[in-house]
This record gives C-alpha cells, structure tokens and sequence, in this order.
C-alpha cells in the first residue's frame, strides 16, 4: 500500500558510528538530504548492489539509514479534535503551524530544513505542554495504562450508550448471538446488537483474559474476538475493535492455557494535547530526528519513489 511519508537521514556515517562500508569511505559522500551514496554518483539510487545492502540493514542500528521514516497524511487540518487546530491558530505557534499546514510531496523533496525543524520542534514542545481543559471518560487498567478518549469533545455528564465494539461480520448468526459492548456514564453495557432494551448485563469493571485467543468476561458472558488491545510506545493505549462475538458461559472454563486477566474500568481523565492526536507525536518525532541530526526532513510518496533524488 502507498502511503507518503516523512524520513530523516541518521548521522550515524558523518559521526563515525557505522560498520565498515565495501567502498572506501574516501569515495563515499552524501546526497542532499543526507543519504550516503558514491560521490561519483547523482543519487543513492544509481548505487551498486553492495551499497544498497549495506545501508539497508548492515551500516548502523538504522533500517535504510534513517533515523526516522513515518507515515504522515500531509496538510494537517482535519485533527481528531478541532481543539487541535483552534490551539495551534494562536500566538506563538506561527512556525509549526506552516510546517503543519505545509503540503507533502509525491517524489522526493525536503520538506523542511533542519533550521526549519528545530524552530518547530520549540513551539511543538510549548504545544504538548498546553493545557487543555478537555475532561473524558477513559478506560485504565491497575497499572495505569490508558485508553483514548471516549468521548471525542470532551464529557458532559451524558449517560447515553456508546458503542465501542459489535460483533456482526456472519449474517448467518442468529441474532440472539449478536451483541454490542458500549459505555453508560460509567458502566459497561453488554447488549444484543441494535436493541437497546434487550440487555444482558451492567458493570463498573471488565475483565480481559489474554489467551491465545482473547476474550473478555462480564456479568456472567463471554465475549470473544476480543477488543481492547495495548498500544505501543511510552504511553500505551487500548485499540477499540468493532469485531466482538457474544457467547453465555462460565467465569472459569475449562482450558488449558492460563488466563492473564486485566480488569478496566472507566474514569475521567484531562487530556493533554498528546492525547488528541497521535499524529501530533508523529510530527514531533521527525522534527526532532532533523534537528538532532542537521539533516533535514524528507517527504515522499512510496507509490512514486525511494525517497531518494533523482
């Protein structure tokens, strides 16, 4: 799947820090955007095959040499919360919000200096730290690990149900074996799907077994296909799943792998900017990876190119 993308080139080559290369390195150079490459050649592209293995995966610590090489959607206005965009329109951040609002490119292109990414990278660092005086509802583990926000404006005491995963993928299930798990102020709901008054069970807690085959257990129902997943990353989050499988059982059946249970509850909790968006993240990362480096940020669209110059 093509996707576009920003990249910084590492400095592991320019710094000393990389395995010995199969030219001499008097013969090696870089490209503008900071890529290694034989002097005598335009483009790390025209490389030997020698070169292209080396800096793929035997050069550094760095997969293709770069320091970072994320996905990005390019021109970012459409956050998950438009409390996003109102704080990035205020005083202070006239810099990140031209990096953000900067459009990306289908062939190789800088998109922006280092000098350019070390002013954004200041505001963004201001940004992240912004209070935001958004509330929700969140669901936590006891080891403090946090869903995203439920409640994308923020909670405003509504009691309403809301839907965070349903099984209904085989038209062929009887629909007495179709149910939806949603939240209720701060309970869990479990549901026959699309029937509001047809409900099988309340609780303030929910219990995840982790198996080979997750599963989670509340008010006496299994339901299977499970839905809350851990995230990645220093701060950790639950991906909701739409794919949920209403099954009656027992608490304790009969198995033979050992159950590893998480019980998550729902809580309030401010969200900070971090919290909003991911992609606020994203774009921290590259800035940083640019400023860090001297090298500057890359766009590309990997159905057009490598990344590299042509």
């Amino acid at each position: 799947m093509s996707e576009h993308y920003l990249y910084v080139a590492c400095s592991c080559f320019r710094d000393g820090r990389t395995t010995e290369p199969p030219f001499p390195r008097a013969k090696l150079g870089f490209d503008r955007y900071g890529n290694v490459k034989l002097a005598a050649e335009k483009s790390p592209e025209d490389s030997p095959d020698g070169l292209w293995e080396w800096r793929d995966n035997k050069a550094c610590e760095h997969h293709d040499m770069r320091l970072v090489d994320r996905i990005y959607e390019g021109s970012r206005a459409d956050w998950d919360y438009p409390y996003v965009e109102q704080a990035i329109a205020g005083e202070g951040f006239e810099r990140l919000r031209e990096l953000l609002h900067r459009d990306v490119s289908g062939d190789a292109a800088i998109f922006a200096t280092a000098d350019e990414a070390a002013a954004g990278l200041a505001e963004m660092q201001e940004l992240l730290d912004k209070p935001t005086g958004i509330t929700s509802r969140v669901l936590m583990d006891p080891r403090g690990r946090v869903s995203k926000a439920i409640d994308r404006d923020g909670y405003d005491g509504n009691t309403e149900f809301t839907q965070v995963g349903a099984y209904r993928d085989y038209p062929s299930v009887r629909i007495e074996g179709v149910a939806e798990l949603g939240i209720e102020g701060f309970e869990f709901v479990l549901r026959e799907y699309g029937g509001k008054d047809w409900e099988h069970s309340r609780s303030q807690t929910m219990q995840v077994f982790q198996t080979g085959r997750d599963e989670i257990y509340i008010g006496g129902s299994f339901l299977q296909r499970t839905l809350f997943l851990p995230g990645e990353g220093s701060h950790p989050s639950w991906g909701l799943s739409p794919r949920l499988w209403f099954i009656s059982g027992y608490p304790e059946p009969s198995r033979r792998e050992p159950y590893v249970p998480e019980l998550l509850k729902v809580e309030l909790q401010e969200q900070r900017m971090v919290d909003l968006d991911y992609r606020l993240t994203v774009f921290r990362d590259v800035l940083e990876a640019s400023a860090s480096t001297g090298n500057p940020v890359v766009s590309y669209y990997s159905g057009h190119s490598l990344g590299f110059e042509q």
